[in-house]
């Protein structure tokens, strides 16, 4: 487990029976209520085929007692390859391009944006330190009701996993509604 600038919190080993499963805690309590980090699963048998998801978790008050929704993601190894994902602004909502360095040492790359007619908005050269997260504000470049896409140039290979997130807020007290990615 990681925080998001990438320092370790703890590892844990643990032992998975044939066609057994383990739900792991990784969000309010580890790393924290309003914090993001990263979870490296690594198989001490690298023939075992395994299967790993991430849930986000929505929930309908501050509070957090009133439960939403459950967005499932497949996890998944890092790349060198080019990666592009959707980016919106529309419905008010706001969209975060997320990058995180799964390596073990510091990584880069370079993230172009762009509307949906084809103009760049903007180029970011983005630094990570090892298993560092970063968010990027895809929603606030591209303006009101517009949509596009990201493109990630990793400079390393197996080092970089993204995605875009779109969050649906209430506007009077800031609640997630509804999320996508």
């Amino acid at each position: 487990y990681f925080d998001q600038t990438g320092s370790p919190l703890f590892s844990v080993v643990e032992s998975i029976a044939a066609q057994g499963r383990s739900d792991r805690q990784a969000g309010h309590e580890i790393p924290g209520k309003d914090r993001v980090g990263l979870i490296v699963v690594t198989p001490l048998d690298a023939k075992s085929p395994y299967l790993a998801h991430n849930t986000r978790y929505g929930y309908g008050n501050l509070a957090g007692s009133s439960f939403d929704f459950a967005f499932p993601l497949l996890t998944r190894a890092g790349t060198g390859r080019p990666i592009a994902v959707p980016i919106t602004s529309t419905l008010s909502a706001g969209n975060w391009v997320e990058l995180s360095n799964t390596l073990a040492v510091p990584t880069s790359g370079n993230i172009k944006f762009y509307a949906s007619n084809g103009e760049l908005l903007g180029t970011e050269f983005v630094a990570l330190n090892a298993h560092e997260q970063r968010h990027f504000d895809a929603s606030g470049l591209l303006g009101p009701n517009r949509t596009g896409f990201a493109l990630v140039l990793p400079t390393a290979p197996n080092s970089i996993i993204a995605q875009s997130m779109v969050y649906v807020r209430d506007p009077l007290n800031g609640s997630v509604l509804a999320m996508y990615g």
